[in-house]
């Protein structure tokens, strides 16, 4: 066959055209070590693909996103850090006994039968009236603070 007279010539295809597709890093999303517990793998999120098309690469595949495994490996102390931290104040929480309220003893009568028995008889413990102690209801001693200390002064108050 003949070249065609005029003809445009055939187009050049360069070589990185040719070449194995190349494909972005969007983000590096988990590291593990191989079996051999010297390999680092790190699964990589790509560019334009979605999550369940993230794939674990060897580091040698993925050095040149040395910045994408940085941001990693950041937040991922930066999570430990603050699991940590959690950690520790959940277990201090935990450690910290739980405030009890402690009742008046209970009497032998009802403060009402006993008050009118000796009224009629005179006798008995001064009232509060009479420079006598108070008497303390547990219903009038509302809990509503986990300090310890703090319920304890409204008791002897």
């Amino acid at each position: 066959m003949a070249p065609i007279p005029n003809a445009a010539p055939a187009p050049v295809i360069p070589d990185h055209m040719t070449s194995p597709q190349w494909f972005v890093v969007e983000r590096i999303t988990g590291e593990r070590k191989n079996d051999d517990g010297e390999t680092t793998h790190f699964r990589v999120k790509w560019a334009n693909y979605p999550d369940a098309e993230s794939t674990w690469e060897p580091a040698a595949r993925v050095k040149r996103a040395g910045w994408a495994i940085q941001v990693f490996r950041e937040a991922e102390e930066k999570r430990r850090r603050e699991q940590r931290q959690r950690a520790l104040q959940k277990a201090a929480f935990q450690s910290q006994p739980a405030p009890t309220l402690r009742t008046p003893p209970r009497q032998a009568a009802p403060a009402r039968a006993r008050a009118t028995s000796e009224q009629e008889s005179g006798e008995g413990e001064p009232s509060a009236e009479q420079g006598g102690p108070p008497q303390l209801q547990a219903a009038a001693l509302p809990c509503t603070t986990n300090d310890t200390a703090a319920v304890e002064a409204a008791l002897k108050a």
